[in-house]
Protein backbone atom coordinates (compact mmCIF):
# COMPACT_ATOMS: atom_id res chain seq x y z
CA UNK A 1 0.00 0.00 0.00
CA UNK A 2 2.73 2.37 0.81
CA UNK A 3 3.96 1.56 -2.78
CA UNK A 4 1.15 2.49 -4.51
CA UNK A 5 0.60 5.63 -2.70
CA UNK A 6 4.21 6.78 -3.20
CA UNK A 7 3.08 6.08 -7.17
CA UNK A 8 -0.04 7.99 -7.16
CA UNK A 9 2.72 10.77 -5.64
CA UNK A 10 0.82 10.77 -1.96
CA UNK A 11 3.96 10.86 -0.30
CA UNK A 12 2.39 11.30 3.56
CA UNK A 13 0.60 8.54 3.44
CA UNK A 14 3.30 6.16 1.70
CA UNK A 15 5.73 7.35 4.73
CA UNK A 16 2.99 6.11 6.94
CA UNK A 17 2.63 2.77 5.39
CA UNK A 18 6.89 2.80 5.01
CA UNK A 19 6.95 3.36 8.47
CA UNK A 20 4.49 -0.12 9.98
CA UNK A 21 6.19 -1.64 7.44
CA UNK A 22 9.93 -1.03 8.48
CA UNK A 23 8.90 -1.88 12.03
CA UNK A 24 7.28 -5.37 10.81
CA UNK A 25 10.49 -5.77 8.85
CA UNK A 26 12.82 -5.20 11.93
CA UNK A 27 10.61 -7.10 14.00
CA UNK A 28 11.13 -10.49 11.45
CA UNK A 29 15.15 -9.61 11.20
CA UNK A 30 14.13 -9.19 7.61
CA UNK A 31 17.19 -6.68 6.48
CA UNK A 32 16.70 -7.14 2.32
CA UNK A 33 13.13 -5.79 2.75
CA UNK A 34 14.46 -3.18 5.69
CA UNK A 35 16.95 -1.85 3.53
CA UNK A 36 14.30 -1.36 0.23
CA UNK A 37 12.08 0.89 2.71
CA UNK A 38 14.58 3.33 3.46
CA UNK A 39 15.55 3.29 0.17
CA UNK A 40 11.79 3.99 -0.25
CA UNK A 41 12.15 6.48 2.27
CA UNK A 42 15.33 8.32 0.42
CA UNK A 43 13.35 8.71 -2.43
CA UNK A 44 10.15 10.36 -1.17
CA UNK A 45 12.71 12.79 0.62
CA UNK A 46 14.40 13.09 -2.45
CA UNK A 47 11.20 14.02 -4.30
CA UNK A 48 10.11 16.31 -1.22
CA UNK A 49 13.23 18.60 -1.69
CA UNK A 50 14.53 17.52 1.58
CA UNK A 51 18.10 15.95 -0.19
CA UNK A 52 19.82 15.57 3.60
CA UNK A 53 17.33 13.61 5.30
CA UNK A 54 17.16 11.88 1.66
CA UNK A 55 21.54 10.85 1.97
CA UNK A 56 20.41 10.04 5.40
CA UNK A 57 18.07 6.94 4.68
CA UNK A 58 19.88 6.12 1.31
CA UNK A 59 22.98 5.63 3.44
CA UNK A 60 21.32 3.55 5.99
CA UNK A 61 19.90 1.46 3.36
CA UNK A 62 23.67 1.01 1.66
CA UNK A 63 24.97 0.40 5.60
CA UNK A 64 22.22 -2.45 5.47
CA UNK A 65 22.88 -3.97 1.66
CA UNK A 66 26.67 -4.09 2.18
CA UNK A 67 26.26 -5.69 5.69
CA UNK A 68 23.85 -8.37 4.18
CA UNK A 69 26.00 -8.74 1.50
CA UNK A 70 23.16 -7.60 -1.73
CA UNK A 71 25.44 -6.94 -4.11
CA UNK A 72 22.96 -5.29 -6.74
CA UNK A 73 21.15 -3.58 -4.09
CA UNK A 74 24.22 -2.20 -3.12
CA UNK A 75 24.58 -1.26 -6.67
CA UNK A 76 20.87 0.60 -6.37
CA UNK A 77 21.74 2.24 -3.23
CA UNK A 78 25.19 3.38 -4.37
CA UNK A 79 23.14 4.94 -7.54
CA UNK A 80 20.69 6.47 -5.58
CA UNK A 81 23.10 8.80 -2.92
CA UNK A 82 24.81 9.54 -6.41
CA UNK A 83 21.10 10.67 -7.69
CA UNK A 84 20.56 12.98 -4.37
CA UNK A 85 23.76 14.27 -4.70
CA UNK A 86 22.98 15.04 -8.40
CA UNK A 87 20.06 17.02 -6.98
CA UNK A 88 22.00 18.81 -4.22
CA UNK A 89 23.61 19.50 -7.30
CA UNK A 90 27.04 18.23 -5.99
CA UNK A 91 28.13 16.46 -9.23
CA UNK A 92 31.50 15.47 -8.43
CA UNK A 93 30.20 13.57 -5.27
CA UNK A 94 27.19 12.47 -7.36
CA UNK A 95 29.89 11.05 -9.96
CA UNK A 96 31.67 9.41 -7.29
CA UNK A 97 29.03 7.50 -6.07
CA UNK A 98 28.17 6.18 -9.89
CA UNK A 99 31.79 4.80 -10.54
CA UNK A 100 31.20 2.75 -7.33
CA UNK A 101 27.64 1.66 -8.47
CA UNK A 102 29.12 0.89 -12.57
CA UNK A 103 31.51 -1.30 -11.01
CA UNK A 104 29.16 -3.64 -9.00
CA UNK A 105 26.29 -3.43 -12.33
CA UNK A 106 29.46 -4.53 -14.76
CA UNK A 107 30.63 -7.20 -12.09
CA UNK A 108 27.32 -8.79 -11.50
CA UNK A 109 26.50 -8.57 -15.22
CA UNK A 110 23.27 -6.47 -14.77
CA UNK A 111 23.19 -4.54 -18.27
CA UNK A 112 20.03 -2.66 -17.45
CA UNK A 113 21.34 -1.28 -14.32
CA UNK A 114 24.53 -0.72 -16.03
CA UNK A 115 23.61 1.34 -18.96
CA UNK A 116 20.99 3.99 -16.92
CA UNK A 117 24.61 4.52 -14.34
CA UNK A 118 26.45 5.31 -17.65
CA UNK A 119 23.58 7.28 -18.45
CA UNK A 120 23.81 8.84 -15.30
CA UNK A 121 27.70 9.51 -15.26
CA UNK A 122 27.10 11.51 -18.82
CA UNK A 123 24.78 13.77 -17.43
CA UNK A 124 27.61 14.28 -14.37
CA UNK A 125 29.82 15.24 -17.13
CA UNK A 126 27.53 17.28 -19.57
CA UNK A 127 26.84 19.31 -16.38
CA UNK A 128 29.87 20.17 -16.08
CA UNK A 129 30.19 21.01 -19.57
CA UNK A 130 32.70 17.85 -20.20
CA UNK A 131 30.71 17.85 -23.29
CA UNK A 132 33.08 14.84 -24.88
CA UNK A 133 33.11 12.67 -21.84
CA UNK A 134 29.45 13.23 -21.81
CA UNK A 135 28.99 11.55 -25.68
CA UNK A 136 31.04 8.61 -24.86
CA UNK A 137 29.17 7.50 -21.98
CA UNK A 138 26.18 8.36 -23.39
CA UNK A 139 26.93 6.22 -27.10
CA UNK A 140 28.20 3.38 -24.66
CA UNK A 141 24.70 3.79 -22.55
CA UNK A 142 22.51 4.04 -25.68
CA UNK A 143 24.10 0.39 -27.55
CA UNK A 144 23.32 -1.27 -24.22
CA UNK A 145 19.86 -0.36 -24.16
CA UNK A 146 19.56 -1.02 -27.99
CA UNK A 147 21.53 -4.50 -27.40
CA UNK A 148 19.29 -5.25 -23.80
CA UNK A 149 15.91 -4.10 -24.69
CA UNK A 150 15.59 -0.94 -26.69
CA UNK A 151 13.14 0.54 -24.09
CA UNK A 152 11.81 3.22 -25.89
CA UNK A 153 11.81 6.13 -23.46
CA UNK A 154 15.47 5.48 -22.40
CA UNK A 155 16.28 5.33 -26.01
CA UNK A 156 14.64 8.93 -26.22
CA UNK A 157 16.69 10.15 -22.58
CA UNK A 158 19.57 9.28 -24.21
CA UNK A 159 18.95 11.20 -27.73
CA UNK A 160 17.82 13.77 -25.85
CA UNK A 161 20.97 14.30 -23.76
CA UNK A 162 23.01 13.40 -26.96
CA UNK A 163 20.82 16.33 -28.89
CA UNK A 164 21.55 19.00 -25.50
CA UNK A 165 25.72 17.97 -25.94
CA UNK A 166 25.23 18.74 -29.82
CA UNK A 167 23.41 22.12 -29.55
CA UNK A 168 25.94 23.20 -26.46
CA UNK A 169 29.12 22.56 -28.47
CA UNK A 170 27.90 23.75 -31.93
CA UNK A 171 28.17 19.92 -33.34
CA UNK A 172 24.33 19.38 -34.57
CA UNK A 173 25.23 19.76 -38.41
Amino acid sequence: IGLANYILGDYANASKYFADAIQLFRKLNDRENESDILNGYAIIYRRLGDNERALKYAQDALRIKREINDEAGIANALKLIGNIYLSMPKVKEAREYYFQAKEIAEKIGNKKMFSGILCNIGICYKMEEKYDEALVYFHDALQIVKDIDNNEYNVILLFENIGDVLVNTGKYF
